[in-house]
């Protein structure tokens, strides 16, 4: 084996990481990357048993296992339609990205500024590639002229209703959207003939980039929702218990009256 190979067995054996923490971050990954099968077979085999439900999972399996079980099973709940938006956005279909995050997590973008811009930003960068790949397609006895002019005035609109008034707070927003605006100046897509920052903007790097960020954003709005959700189950059960002590102390006065 190479210097360059990791044992892992050796790696354990060293305290370094314990199996499970491994195993976890092995889980995590999965559940990321959307891999339903593979998570599934993978949690049977460290001997999480996901058949149940997670409330039941209290009464049947160990309470340490409960909120790794939940989040399992929240990210499993998940993948289909993360794996469903990250394909729209790296096929560069963003504006239907957006709508099926609108229609599934409905406040999400309303409350993630930043992640509701990069995805206008890039739906913006996607109309300004596809216009240039259609150039590219037209003979050149048809007139363009129109065409582009047409064409122009929609990016500005789009910009104008959509961008702008996040980006006019924020001069990060403000930059990007005006280096994105200066594709309009070029009629090419040709690696070749723009600058460098504004072929970045063409390069798939960038749509790989955003769909990470909203998958990893759905995540962190599903745990969010699951934190609270236990809040309210511990909540209750504080409540109860309280409940039963009140109930014990009264019981204790009414006999201390008795006796008297």
């Amino acid at each position: 084996m190479s210097s360059e190979e990791i044992d892992w067995n050796s790696l354990m054996e060293s305290n370094l990481i314990d199996k499970q923490s491994l195993n976890h971050l092995i889980l995590n990954y999965l559940i990321f990357e959307g891999y339903e099968n593979s998570t599934i077979k993978f949690a049977k085999e460290i001997g999480i048993n996901l058949d149940n439900e997670v409330d039941e999972q209290g009464e049947e399996g160990e309470e340490d296992d409960e909120p790794i079980k939940a989040n399992i099973i929240m990210g499993l709940n998940s993948i289909k339609i993360r794996n469903e938006i990250k394909l729209n956005i790296l096929n560069g279909e963003i504006q239907l990205g957006i709508n099926k995050l609108n229609l599934n997590y409905p406040d999400l973008l309303e409350q993630n500024n930043f992640l509701y811009f990069k995805l206008l930003l890039l739906n913006l960068i996607e109309m300004i590639r596809k216009n240039r790949d259609s150039e590219t397609s037209i003979k050149d006895d048809e007139p363009t002229e129109f065409n582009q002019e047409e064409f122009v005035l929609k990016i500005i609109k789009f910009a104008q209703e959509k961008l702008t008034n996040k980006a006019i707070k924020n001069v990060k927003f403000m930059e990007e959207l005006e280096l994105t605006m200066t594709l309009l100046l070029y009629s090419t897509n040709d690696s070749n003939l723009l600058p460098l920052r504004l072929n970045e903007l063409f390069e798939f790097k960038l749509r790989r980039d955003i769909a990470d960020l909203v998958n990893k954003s759905i995540l962190v709005n599903d745990s969010n929702n699951l934190i609270d959700l236990n809040y309210k189950k511990n909540f209750m059960k504080k409540r109860k218990l309280q409940l039963q002590i009140l109930v014990i102390m009264m019981k204790l006065i009414l006999m201390m009256m008795k006796m008297d």
